[in-house]
């Protein structure tokens, strides 16, 4: 069965790819690409959520890219300057180690610019994003009960809020739950590590709020709390860009048209789910973005990524 699912994308991929109508389609239209961690060495978190590249999959995908596509730098976005045709933009997000270490590398190595959306607490303070934390907590008995007393609903990083992990965590032993997440979650970058690549004029950092809160379950203070302590803290880099990515990105079930007008009060200049990532109206606010995976390792599989995104593309 899954030979035939691999053969089926693979051949849908080659009509896409031969097509030339399909590659025309693109011409006027802006693709924006997002990855996460690099690295040959897949922690538990990243493999169970399949956002994790092998050094060697993430070249050939940045290899297709760059052949198909002219990579415009994420200050395009910024500024009112005419987009080149079949332009594209690479977004990494949550600032993991190998972001940088291999995957800014290679993209160095090529001249081709990027942006990385950054939760600011755990690489301040060296501990698990919250995504990760409640992934870890999905295996603990004594937290399913206490998610099922509280109404929480599975996977447990979209619905937990700041106060129902405070109630969990506070007759716990949160340090060493946070340490356990931390070796379950993989290395994030430090901040001696963005300063060392602030000073490239091909990355650029963005916000993804202060920690990885998915959107609606914060209130709204909470939420622009949590956009306005990242930017603080971001601000101070040379290279920071007032653009947001939301965290987990899918839109209805991560964030509401609501949290879109309230980060245009905040003055964010632009924002990005992460859906959709085939976008028509170069000047809107709200862009989209494809997610690749580690097993597109053919040029097939990532016409055929980039194909269905175009088809349910409806706006």
């Amino acid at each position: 069965m899954n030979f035939f699912k691999q053969f089926l994308k693979s051949s849908i991929g080659f009509f896409f790819r031969f097509n030339p109508f399909f590659r025309i389609s693109l011409k006027k239209k802006l693709t924006i690409f997002v990855f996460h961690e690099v690295s040959n060495k897949q922690s538990k978190f990243l493999f169970q959520n399949n956002i994790a590249h092998t050094i060697q999959s993430f070249t050939k995908q940045i290899n297709w890219i760059n052949k198909n596509f002219n990579v415009i730098s994420p200050e395009y976005l910024t500024q009112n300057k005419a987009f080149p045709d079949y332009s594209a933009v690479i977004t990494f997000d949550d600032g993991y180690l190998g972001t940088f270490d291999n995957g800014l590398k290679i993209l160095k190595e090529k001249n081709i610019p990027a942006i990385v959306f950054i939760n600011s607490k755990p690489l301040r303070e060296r501990k698990p994003n919250i995504a990760a934390i409640a992934n870890y907590l999905e295996k603990d008995n004594e937290f399913l009960r206490f998610a099922k007393e509280e109404g929480l609903e599975s996977p447990f990083h979209l619905s937990i809020s700041p106060n129902l992990l405070k109630k969990y965590m506070k007759s716990k032993d949160s340090i060493e739950i946070e340490n356990k997440a931390y070796l379950f979650q993989g290395e994030i970058a430090s901040i001696e590590t963005l300063f060392q690549w602030e000073s490239s004029n091909l990355f650029f950092y963005g916000n993804h709020l202060y920690d990885h809160w998915n959107a609606n379950a914060l209130s709204s203070d909470e939420f622009k709390n949590e956009y306005q302590k990242n930017e603080e803290f971001l601000s101070q880099f040379k290279n920071y860009l007032n653009l947001f990515a939301f965290t987990n990105g899918k839109p209805g079930t991560c964030f509401t048209q609501e949290h879109v007008d309230m980060l245009k009060t905040l003055s964010a200049e632009k924002v990005f789910s992460s859906s959709n990532g085939i976008n028509r109206d170069l000047s809107g606010y709200l862009f989209g973005r494809l997610c690749t995976f580690d097993s597109d390792k053919s040029e097939n599989n990532l016409w055929f990524r980039l194909g269905i995104t175009n088809s349910r593309f409806k706006s």
